[in-house]
């Protein structure tokens, strides 16, 4: 899961996070000079809500977003991947700067820093969709020429991976590159880049981080934000506020199953019952999530299950919105992401086997 880095934040996830047996990566908002010490203060926070002391933690600086972005080619900091190696992370991300559509010249410069930085450090590539969907050959071979581990986060308004184009490029990356492909700052489709070879998906816990928001313009303003409480429905593989899925509730007259959900918080019961407000929808979430990706990528499915799993998921889902939208007459719309990933698996790009 991915979150901001703020106390607030790293004090509640850090012990969600190691109960539900899953990674988190930090997001750090801050000047860039104060990117270090904010990292040494994350780290300490985070050690103090967990017992074992493993970190399976990333922490990304995030220079690549909002009005002030950082746009490539730029000079990556050293000292910011010393830092995360000397913490204690497991990999080190680079502070890389925003890759736009035209900028190839950004992108090999991420790509041949990272590689002389080091082992183990990943190279992010924050970029424009057009090279997941578009431009996916020369982004394969540029990594591959390389030889260095990457994390993709992409640009978009809504969901990059709402776009089929940019699912069947993302699959294409997973089966062609020859290093360790991350897939950070995400919507549920990091669950399905895990299912198909990513080492690491990561599900923003706010809209703000499944994606980088186009930057601003002074017409655009700062975009609409959603005061509701938001909580993930299982079934349905999406997020939707409280009062929709009360309303959705009640109104359906057939079996509940649609509306109660596995995790530890919920212990098969109705979402209305477990959510009642922001902390609760928040846990509710984290362990569904956690829950749903570990029947999927459990250490008794192989590669083949796991990306059947996923695109059959993707299917039920896809149907059960529909059917909500059309026998309840509510709002309910159906995520983009599924309609790429049901085709995914007749991708004629072969399954890399690792």
């Amino acid at each position: 899961m991915q979150m901001l880095g703020t106390r607030a934040d790293v004090a509640r996830t850090a012990k969600l996070g190691a109960a539900e047996g899953v990674g988190s990566v930090y997001t750090i908002k801050t000047d860039p000079k104060n990117k270090v010490k904010r990292l040494q203060e994350l780290i300490r926070v985070h050690d103090h809500y967990t017992e074992n002391g493993v970190r399976h933690i990333l922490v990304d600086a995030s220079l690549y977003d909002g009005a002030d972005r950082c746009v490539g080619p730029a000079r990556l900091s050293k000292d910011w991947i010393d830092a995360q190696l000397n913490l204690g992370c497991p990999a080190a991300l680079t502070d890389s700067p925003f890759i736009e559509r035209d900028g190839e010249r950004a992108l090999r410069s991420v790509l041949e820093q990272a590689k002389d930085l080091g082992p183990d450090v990943v190279a992010v590539l924050p970029m424009h969709p057009h090279w997941v969907g578009t431009n996916t050959s020369k982004l394969i071979e540029a990594i591959n020429d390389v030889g260095v581990a990457v994390a993709i986060i992409l640009e978009h308004s809504n969901d990059p991976y709402g776009s089929q184009k940019t699912v069947h490029g993302l699959v294409r990356i997973l089966n062609e590159v020859d290093q360790k492909i991350l897939v950070l700052r995400c919507d549920l489709s990091a669950v399905g880049a895990a299912c198909f070879g990513a080492s690491v998906g990561a599900i923003g816990t706010t809209t703000g981080l499944r994606h980088i928001y186009p930057r601003p313009t002074k017409r655009s303003g700062g975009g609409f934000h959603d005061p509701r409480i938001g909580l993930y429905v299982p079934s349905a593989m999406a997020y939707r506020a409280l009062d929709t899925v009360s309303d959705a509730t009640i109104r359906d007259t057939g079996p509940d199953i649609r509306w109660r959900c596995p995790c530890r918080y919920c212990s098969g019961g109705l979402l209305i019952d477990t959510v009642v407000d922001e902390v609760s929808a928040y846990e509710h979430s984290f362990a569904a999530i956690a829950h749903q990706s570990q029947q999927m990528l459990g250490p008794d499915s192989t590669a083949e299950d796991a990306r059947r799993t996923w695109v059959s998921q993707c299917e039920h889902a896809q149907t059960l919105c529909q059917e909500v939208a059309y026998d309840l007459g509510i709002g309910w719309p159906t995520p983009d992401f599924f309609a790429g990933w049901r085709n995914a698996i007749i991708d004629p790009a072969p399954l890399r086997m690792a």
